[in-house]
């Protein structure tokens, strides 16, 4: 589930509140609140603004909203309960949100990347920056209710379930997935071969608190790879069935019940 994520450039300068140690000053994320039970504010562009919340309803549970015009887009997680459910009211992206969004996603990261602690001690600000990522990830399809359970299990191949499997980077494994109509099975693919095949999420620096190097995650990869799918991101597209199986495992990474996979 890997993409290079490269940044087209800044957009307008604005002063963010509560500027903490290695933040950009000149970032355009906004933060109204910060604390361990809350997360507020918006991320501003020439183009939107994208208002978000992001808070904690127990110790292993919270929600999201993300405010995209007039998309609402809510994530509730409750890693007792083993599930996380994402519902964009059947609202749809266009391309150039799409893009912004990620961006947002990339600025998030940023930030989190200025206090590695609070990715790990906390599920406030980490599960804001997974649920930028499901959104953007959503291919302009409508978006209605999804539900990720994430129990986890032990598979042979991920090809028709969706399980977790861990990989190891340098090893070798027999990948298989569905393509064009046909399916590759057996495939010898090693992990971490290039530009961080197999691991979760996107880029090779994406702040899961838990790192996940997966089976799913590494047929993905190789799927999209194979046929050169613009669409492979999303679940949209040749690779859709295998984007399903690593979004799940990339949820893993932020559940401190899975399994978990560090490569």
């Amino acid at each position: 589930m890997r993409r290079r994520m490269v940044r087209a450039g800044w957009v307008a300068s604005l002063a963010l509140a509560g500027v903490r140690c290695g933040q950009e000053a000149d970032s355009p994320l906004a933060v109204d609140e910060r604390s361990s039970d809350r997360f507020s504010g918006r991320w501003l562009s020439e183009a939107r603004s994208i208002e978000f919340e992001s808070t904690r309803s127990g110790p292993l549970a919270g929600d999201v909203m993300l405010a995209v015009g007039a998309l609402s887009y809510d994530v509730h997680y409750d890693f007792e309960a083993r599930a996380v459910v994402a519902d964009g009211h059947d609202g749809a992206l266009d391309r150039p949100t799409q893009r912004l969004l990620r961006d947002m996603a990339e600025d998030v990261a940023r930030y989190l990347a200025g206090d590695p602690a609070a990715a790990r001690d906390g599920s406030v600000e980490p599960m804001l920056y997974a649920s930028l990522v499901l959104l953007a990830d959503s291919g302009g399809m409508p978006i209605g209710r999804q539900v990720f359970e994430l129990a986890p299990s032990e598979v042979d191949k991920s090809l028709g379930n969706d399980g977790v499997t861990c990989v190891e980077r340098g090893s070798t494994y027999a990948v298989s997935f569905d393509a064009a109509g046909s399916s590759s099975v057996d495939a010898p693919v090693t992990a971490d071969a290039e530009d961080c095949n197999g691991r979760c999420g996107p880029g090779c620096t994406a702040l899961t608190p838990w790192t996940m190097w997966t089976l799913d995650c590494l047929e993905h990869d190789t799927c999209c790879g194979a046929t050169g799918d613009a669409a492979c991101w999303t679940p949209l597209g040749e690779c859709g069935d295998e984007y399903v199986d690593a979004e799940t495992d990339f949820l893993r990474g932020f559940d401190p019940f899975s399994s978990h996979c560090g490569g």
